[in-house]
């Protein structure tokens, strides 16, 4: 797993994805600003990544994260532009057996709004993956405000059992998900939580936390994976 960093409102934006990026790229915004894209390390798989903006949609225009919004497999493309509109950001991404993976990407921040903890400024990201036929194969959502944080307690990750805990048993331990992926990406639910504060220095610090769970064909957990970065 990696981290996709970009500034975005003067504020770093970190969107876990849930599967492997490497190398830089740039984003493009409907108003014309662009900003660096550099990945970060989380696991060893090879993949490339180019985003683009959307004409015709504020920047940083603000969404609600709904998580039962969408059904990831059957949901479209079209589905999300319908409900969201068009994105701050697309992309593409691909995967190592060739796979091109589709990326939208919403982002919104409110320098006024409530963080999740001292110190911390208020970022959402809302992501959505596509299959070639622009089928739901994916979707994850990050935030540091206070309202609808992604925080999650790794702590109780130990009673998580591989072989015998199900998909409903991880949800009723560690609350709703923040990602949920299928195939071609990964059959997974995932917790991630990146909050980004400024250092003395006056730049930005951004420490993320992710918690894969790997499921099989059953919806039962076939592996753990928790993983932590400062960028």
């Amino acid at each position: 797993m990696k981290q996709t960093l970009f500034s975005f409102g003067g504020i770093l934006v970190t969107a876990i994805v849930a599967f492997a990026l490497s190398g830089c790229s740039a984003v493009k915004y409907s108003d014309g600003t662009t900003a660096g894209v550099c990945i970060g390390l989380m696991c060893p798989i090879n993949s490339a990544m180019g985003l683009n903006g959307d004409a015709g949609r504020n920047p940083n225009a603000d969404f609600k994260y709904a998580s039962k919004e969408f059904d990831v497999g059957k949901d479209s493309r079209a589905t999300v532009l319908l409900a969201l509109g068009n994105p701050t950001a697309t992309g593409t991404l691909k995967l190592n057996d060739g796979y091109i993976v589709k990326l939208n990407y919403y982002a919104h921040s409110d320098t006024a709004a409530e963080p999740s903890e001292p110190g911390v400024s208020p970022t959402k990201v809302w992501s959505f993956y596509f299959d070639k036929e622009d089928k739901l194969i994916g979707q994850q959502y990050s935030s540091s405000y206070k309202t609808d944080s992604t925080d999650f307690d790794e702590s109780k990750q130990s009673q998580i059992v591989k072989g015998k805990s199900t998909k409903a048993d991880v949800a009723q331990l560690m609350g709703e998900p923040t990602a949920y992926l299928i195939p071609p990406i990964d059959k997974a639910i995932i917790y991630s939580y990146s909050p980004s504060t400024k250092g003395s220095d006056g730049k930005l610090i951004t420490k993320a936390k992710v918690l894969k769970v790997a499921l099989d064909e059953h919806d039962v957990v076939t592996n753990i994976t928790y993983t932590t970065s400062t960028k």
